[in-house]
């Protein structure tokens, strides 16, 4: 099923073919989303951006960071992984939710509490 090269279905991962995704991507209409091509798959979703997106993303290197340093695993290991063994997404997950409704430190306190039980 051929996708629509102004918008493809966003947040779901479809099958295509590197040349498809290349098209989509490098369309002027696509210039507000981010792509991602992977083992014959894409997916594209909206950029985030704004306060809650950096919010987000500092608590996220923040888990990622006291994770590899309490567990000590060196940053380059990091890299070349795709699954840290023991750090379950659920915790990132609520720790993210918890930090709209409460100040930073104490879902910071919160996240250490839950990665070192």
């Amino acid at each position: 099923m051929p996708l629509s090269p102004v918008q493809p279905l966003l947040e779901t991962w479809l099958p295509a073919s590197w040349d498809e995704f290349v098209k989509l991507a490098d369309n002027p209409a696509s210039a507000k989303l981010k792509g991602y091509y992977y083992c014959g798959h894409m997916r594209f979703e909206p950029i985030s951006t704004g306060s809650d997106h950096s919010n987000d993303h500092a608590l996220i290197l923040f888990a990622l960071s006291f994770f590899a340093a309490d567990h000590g695993i060196p940053i380059r290991h990091i890299r070349k992984s795709q699954v840290l063994l023991g750090l379950k997404l659920e915790i990132l997950e609520q720790a993210l939710q918890r930090s709209r409704q409460e100040n930073q430190s104490a879902t910071t306190a919160w996240l250490i509490e839950q990665l070192r039980a």
